[in-house]
């Protein structure tokens, strides 16, 4: 995807070249709080914690845990957020984030 839209700008060209953040590159998080009207808000951060510049592409899945560690089985997350160009550019130190909610869970405790 980040290919497509590179084709459209100079500058996309460019920072499409950028190598791709790995796992060893980023320390991600997640916040949550209680949202008023019922349901979870929050945003997951990535923090580029190398020593390199990378770049974050796509949107963020998440794997949701019970109390016991153990995966609850939601296994898709929508997002109507569209980011152009579909990714950013991570300095190291820099960091980046996404919103996100839960609005229905009647399963086991996350």
């Amino acid at each position: 995807m980040a290919e497509l839209f590179a084709a459209l700008s100079p500058r996309w060209q460019e920072e499409a070249r950028v190598p791709p953040c790995g796992s060893d590159d980023l320390a991600v998080s997640v916040r949550w709080s209680r949202a008023t009207s019922g349901g979870l808000v929050g945003e997951v951060v990535a923090e580029n914690v190398s020593g390199r510049v990378c770049r974050l592409g796509s949107k963020p899945g998440l794997q949701p845990l019970g109390s016991d560690g153990q995966p609850l089985g939601v296994d898709q997350w929508i997002t109507l957020k569209m980011r152009v160009p579909p990714f950013v550019i991570l300095e190291p130190g820099q960091s980046a984030s996404a919103p996100i909610t839960w609005s229905g869970w009647s399963g086991r405790s996350a």
